[in-house]
């Protein structure tokens, strides 16, 4: 039973690897009120090569902190659930205790979340506990990603390496933004 339990949550993490990238893709694209309202328009993901549909009947944990960028990804599940038949759960917390859940859950192995945000200031920290693997792969599995259609050479240098360490991408670009001091 345990090694029926380990595979399951290895499928599980693989899927969830694999679906955050998709996940990702919707942070830049818009929401209109009469698609939140109805059945969300999802023909300009069909373009891409792939079966959006393979991991259908898949439930996805999310944590999230409250800053705009997340509720900015909050408004596009509807779409991504529609297109894919994976349900999302989107857990929300304050950016103080979203770090403490995450760092729990991830030092304890627990897997109650799917998808974490792993800022630039916890890249290091996660990789060297071994909370995280390559992205590349999933970016370079044609089941998984047409890579006509996401191009990661439309993300700047600059912001895939802040997400890699010793060439390897650990995780995706989200929200980064400059920071500006006045005198």
């Amino acid at each position: 039973m345990f090694s029926q339990l380990m595979t399951d949550m290895g499928n599980r993490f693989c899927i969830c690897r694999a679906v955050l990238c998709v996940l990702l893709v919707w942070s830049s694209l818009p929401v209109s009120a009469t698609a939140a309202a109805s059945q969300p328009d999802v023909s300009p993901w069909q373009n891409a090569q792939i079966n959006w549909r393979q991991f259908s009947g898949t439930t996805l944990s999310v944590l999230a902190n409250t800053q705009p960028a997340f509720r900015a990804l909050e408004k596009k599940l509807p779409y991504f659930e529609q297109l894919t038949g994976i349900k999302v759960g989107f857990h929300v917390l304050p950016q103080a205790r979203m770090r403490e859940v995450r760092r729990v859950d991830l030092a304890a192995g627990a897997g109650i979340y799917d998808v974490v945000p792993i800022g630039i200031s916890y890249l290091g920290e996660a990789h060297r506990n071994g909370w995280l693997e390559p992205l590349q792969p999933y970016f370079d599995d044609p089941q998984l990603t047409d890579a006509c259609w996401y191009d990661l050479a439309d993300i700047t240098p600059g912001s895939l390496a802040l997400s890699s360490i010793d060439g390897e991408m650990l995780a995706l670009p989200f929200d980064f933004c400059p920071r500006v001091f006045l005198p």
